[in-house]
């Protein structure tokens, strides 16, 4: 929060009946970064993680900032982060791509949105969860997304592979050690 108040940003706590969690959301764009479409999950079964208060909230504030809100249905993981990742446009592709595991989100408020929709190989249940550095960057991926890789290269993304077997065991990925920094 400090670094926050340094760039006069302003934080709006929730009120206290709105359980969050960050992991919970995955903020994508299609033309421009100004205007984002933020997809906050929700959980089909009651849950003490994010609630559908704290996507009413999200939305209320998203939508006075010109952001869309959507929800996202998802389960089977412990973060929608976990399983679905934004990773912006290849050189192959015409929309901006979320990468998911069919088996923990559903696509479709994904793909209604705009959004090129592709899906993790079989037996590939954590590759989702990945990170783009850089706007024209590589995405680092797991190294044992094989299958998952030849997707992306295939739609014009260049790949970074990384050993992460040790955070894959508590659902942990790429974003949990990132701080987001633009220049």
């Amino acid at each position: 929060t400090v670094y926050l108040r340094k760039l006069n940003v302003k934080l709006i706590p929730p009120p206290p009946h709105v359980n969050f969690e960050g992991g919970d959301t995955v903020t994508a764009w299609t033309e421009t970064r100004s205007k984002k479409t933020i997809f906050v999950g929700q959980r089909s079964q009651k849950s003490p993680r994010t609630n559908r208060a704290a996507y009413d909230w999200v939305k209320e504030h998203g939508e006075r900032l010109g952001h869309t809100v959507i929800p996202v249905p998802f389960e089977r993981c412990l973060h929608l982060s976990t399983g679905a990742s934004f990773i912006g446009t290849g050189r192959g592709t015409s929309k901006p791509v979320i990468v998911f595991n069919p088996d923990w989100v559903d696509p479709e408020p994904f793909s209604s949105a705009g959004f090129q929709v592709v899906p993790v190989g079989l037996g590939e249940p954590f590759a989702a969860n990945l990170v783009r550095l850089g706007e024209n960057g590589k995405v680092v991926i797991r190294s044992d997304a094989q299958q998952l890789d030849t997707q992306l290269r295939k739609i014009g993304f260049e790949t970074q592979p990384h050993q992460w077997d040790q955070m894959a065991t508590g659902e942990g990925g790429f974003t949990c050690c990132l701080n987001p920094v633009e220049g």
